[in-house]
């Protein structure tokens, strides 16, 4: 065991307090569709004909060409629908099993909606500013997670002191959403106005008008993935739910289930997912710029606005 110049030992993180621990393999799958959602937006950005598509594609630079014919392959292939469909559900069950683990769950929701709020007024600002047209987010993931988080902290409170309670609330409530989504909302027409309505269902309100940038209804689902069967259109929202609903199952002490398998080995992936908000806020911004500043040094100054 190493030890401080002191000749002190340092503590073993398995032995501390319940309280001062994380839950390692829940960062470390958080991190890892935290690194798989950032190389999507990349790949989106390098094949999107407005961003960097057509002017890498038509820069003469061979390596360029290639990517962008790369990222488009990659964004038309069907089991990319798939495996963002796996990522989501992964993504979404843990906000919810952070949810149950938080210390003050309505702080937790808070920051989520404090980062929702900013990540509005930042795209309004770019839209502003000619950086690109129908970009901004005005219910997009983070606006969805703030609201299931807050559904899931006053469900959390009233149930919290029995755990048989928690499972069957949760399980429940995610099952009953399904059922309306499956079975009531997609079966019937609604209007296109209020455009807001869309924030509930894909179904309702119209998105391109509301939330042109991004879209995340509380009842939506991955539309491509619906056209194979109706059943497979299970709502964010019941997802958020169902992962409040694991924590007491796997986790009624609230402790790794991989205690051996702690090692440093999985550290940089957990740091990124113990950083998730800030993440998702600054890869907005960071993608785009990197992808300008080696357009510019290396392909072409291209049709990116701000260079």
């Amino acid at each position: 065991m190493t030890t401080w110049y002191e000749g002190m030992p340092l503590p073993d993180r398995r032995l501390l307090p319940a309280a001062r621990r994380r839950i390692w393999e829940l960062d470390f799958l958080r991190g890892v569709f935290i690194l798989l959602m950032i190389m999507d937006h990349t790949f989106f950005d390098i094949g999107y004909p407005y961003m960097f598509g057509d002017a890498w594609a038509y820069s003469g630079n061979a390596f360029a060409a290639k990517m962008v014919a790369f990222c488009q392959f990659y964004w038309e292939n069907p089991a990319r629908e798939w495996v963002h469909d796996v990522v989501l559900w992964g993504f979404f069950v843990l906000c919810g099993m952070s949810v149950a683990f938080s210390r003050n769950n309505y702080l937790h929701t808070a920051k989520i909606a404090v980062c929702a709020v900013i990540l509005t007024m930042g795209t309004s600002l770019a839209e502003n500013w000619g950086m690109g047209e129908g970009i901004v987010v005005r219910w997009g993931v983070l606006h969805m997670l703030a609201a299931a988080s807050l559904l899931v902290a006053v469900v959390y409170g009233a149930v919290r002191r029995n755990r048989a309670a928690q499972i069957a609330t949760f399980f429940a409530l995610g099952l009953a959403f399904y059922l309306v989504g499956v079975f009531y909302l997609d079966r019937h027409s609604w209007p296109a106005r209020p455009a807001w309505l869309c924030i509930i269902s894909p179904k309702m309100g119209s998105s391109y008008l509301f939330t042109p940038g991004d879209s995340f209804p509380m009842m939506g689902y991955i539309e491509a993935l619906r056209g194979y069967s109706p059943y497979l259109a299970v709502p964010f929202v019941s997802r958020v739910l169902w992962g409040a609903a694991l924590v007491p199952l796997l986790y009624p002490t609230k402790r790794t289930l991989l205690p051996r398998l702690d090692r440093a080995w999985h550290r940089p992936v957990c740091f990124v997912g113990r950083h998730t908000l800030e993440i998702v806020i600054l890869h907005q911004v960071a993608i785009p710029v990197v992808l300008a500043l080696a357009s510019g040094w290396f392909i072409t100054p291209g049709n990116y606005v701000i260079f």
